[in-house]
C-alpha cells in the first residue's frame, strides 16, 4: 500500500494466478467543461474551474508487471519489472520528473 496526501494505491496479489495488479483510490481533482490550465501554480480566480471528485477504488490496467508503487500529494508513480517509472498527477514543482509546464487536470 501507498498512501499520498489525498489518494491512495494498493499493490495487489491474485493468489491463484500470481499475477500482480494495482488499484488506486482518493481524492481527484478535475477541471470543469475539459479545459487546460497552461500554468502550474494556481491563482485564486483559477478555483472556480476546478472541482473536487471522490473517486470508488479502480484498477490501474496496466499490461506490464509492476514492482514498487508510491503516492505524494496529488501524484503516483510505479515502478515495473522492466525498470521503467510511470508518474501521473500534479507537476507543480517537478514531482513527476518532467520538465512540461502545461497541467492537464482531468
Amino acid at each position: 500500500m501507498a498512501a499520498g496526501n489525498v489518494n491512495t494505491m494498493f499493490h495487489c496479489v491474485n493468489n491463484e494466478t500470481k499475477d500482480t495488479f494495482v488499484v488506486m483510490c482518493g481524492m481527484t481533482i478535475a477541471v470543469k467543461d475539459g479545459q487546460e490550465i497552461d500554468k502550474n501554480e494556481l491563482v485564486h480566480e483559477d478555483v472556480q474551474m476546478l472541482e473536487e471528485v471522490p473517486s470508488i477504488p479502480y484498477m490501474i490496467d496496466f499490461n506490464i508487471p509492476v514492482v514498487k508503487i508510491a503516492c505524494g500529494d496529488m501524484f503516483a508513480g510505479i515502478l515495473t519489472a522492466e525498470g521503467f517509472v510511470y508518474t501521473w498527477g500534479h507537476n507543480s514543482y517537478g514531482q513527476l520528473g518532467l520538465k512540461n509546464e502545461k497541467t492537464l487536470l482531468v
